[in-house]
């Protein structure tokens, strides 16, 4: 293929892009894409670990449902101690499940969720970019009509998310939750839990729970200049993930100076965050 031809393969590619992006208004679409992109790089750049921020700012997320509640006590640099959650936050993925089927009623949700002393400054920044119907086949044929499979073409997470500013008066944060559904066989048969997650970062941890998922916890120690984000990570056996996270890095909209840490939210208040039986209709709509 000639430069000309590689030119308009591409010019269609973004066309397409266009026409089946993320639903509503900017900064919706910016929450998970240019947003966590930023301070996923920011982050990066003063742990030295691209990889091990890259895992835990773009992924994220897990469905929950019903059930019994023995509970979990973690072990590790969680913030207050101990985090204790029910093991009917992660059932069995067969489980009749309901819940939020948008970003906006995720967004609902989560404004009851904040924590306590904390309201919303502004609007929810919103995400959704689950696959519009017929633009992995539109890609698709346009590829092999040029003879070839482009990168654009590779199968990505579905995500739905929301995410706030939140103030108490005197102190500012954000608080964001997202679920994230696999598409893949390999992820739908089930995250590879026995893995490395936290890789060699020494302040994360993970408490495995009695269903078989597990929940990571990753709460990087920073000086008050710097980007900090706290997260909790639920991985579900059957692939989904719930992610939530608080830190002092403003969202897309609400400038650039970073906020006075910590975070808004503890570790603690993080992992009763994505043990939430209330996010299990938000993967099950995937």
């Amino acid at each position: 293929m000639n430069d000309t031809e590689d030119q308009e393969v591409s010019r269609a590619l973004r066309d397409l892009a266009d026409r089946h992006g993320p639903a509503g208004p900017a900064p919706v679409a910016e929450l998970l894409h240019r947003g966590r992109r930023r301070r996923g790089l920011r982050l990066a750049a003063v742990t030295g670990s691209v990889a091990a921020v890259a895992a835990v700012a773009v992924l994220g997320a897990t469905a929950l449902g019903g059930g019994a509640t023995p509970t979990t006590t973690a072990v590790g640099p969680a913030a207050g101690g101990t985090a204790s959650a029910s093991a009917s936050a992660s059932a069995s993925p067969s489980a009749t499940r309901t819940g939020p089927a948008t970003a906006e009623e995720i967004a609902e949700l989560l404004k009851s969720r904040l924590p306590a002393g904390y309201h919303p400054d502004g609007d929810p920044a919103l995400l959704d970019n689950r696959k519009k119907a017929g633009s992995e086949e539109e890609l698709k044929k346009l590829a092999e009509q040029q003879g070839g499979l482009p990168a654009a073409v590779r199968t990505l997470p579905d995500t739905i998310g929301a995410g706030y500013t939140v103030t108490n008066g005197t102190k500012t944060g954000t608080v964001q939750i997202s679920i994230i559904r696999r598409s893949n066989a390999a992820a739908s048969a089930g995250v590879p839990l026995s893995s490395n997650l936290c890789g060699e970062r020494p302040d994360c941890s993970l408490v495995q729970q009695p269903d078989g998922s597990t929940v990571m916890l990753y709460l990087p120690k920073m000086p008050p200049d710097l980007p900090q984000v706290w997260q909790a990570e639920l991985y579900r056996t059957d692939g989904t993930q719930v992610l939530a996270e608080s830190g002092n890095v403003p969202l897309p909209g609400h400038g650039q100076d970073l906020y006075a840490g910590p975070p808004p939210m503890t570790g603690e208040a993080l992992t009763t965050l994505v043990l939430d039986p209330v996010w299990t209709r938000g993967a099950a709509g995937h």
